[in-house]
């Protein structure tokens, strides 16, 4: 039988808890890590098609949805024609994004949810 000095086993398990600790803790950092990573290529996804070409800002997609529309869009309408152009994106994105349209005087509502661009200056100050 060894010769285990009073503690030693105490010891061991200390020392074993504290590097499961330390690999808990790297574990932790690395989710986090790999997170960030999962992110940053949805975001990478959102601006490149699949093609590489840049697809441009959301209100620049926007106003070019909104300008060759024929009738005024409902965001439901223009969520889908974002979907149809390959760039699908969250309904409180595409309202900030009309809203900053909106107040840059870019587009406007002219009936309840019912959005256009304005074509003419004269018309923004108007609204």
């Amino acid at each position: 039988m060894p010769n285990i000095k009073p503690g030693g086993p105490t010891k061991v398990r200390r020392t074993l808890d504290q590097e499961i600790q330390g690999i808990e803790r790297a574990k932790t950092d690395l989710e986090k890590y790999l997170e960030q990573l999962y992110r940053a290529r949805t975001d990478v996804a959102g601006i490149f098609s699949d093609t590489g070409e840049s697809r441009g800002s959301r209100t620049a997609t926007l106003v070019d949805i909104l300008q060759s529309a024929k009738q005024p869009m409902l965001v439901n309408d223009i969520m889908a024609e974002l979907e149809n152009r390959g760039r699908p994106d969250k309904r409180n994105l595409v309202g900030a994004s009309l809203a900053y349209l909106a107040k840059k005087g870019t587009a406007k509502t002219v009936e309840r949810g019912q959005w256009v661009a304005v074509t003419d200056k004269k018309l923004s100050e108007a609204a």
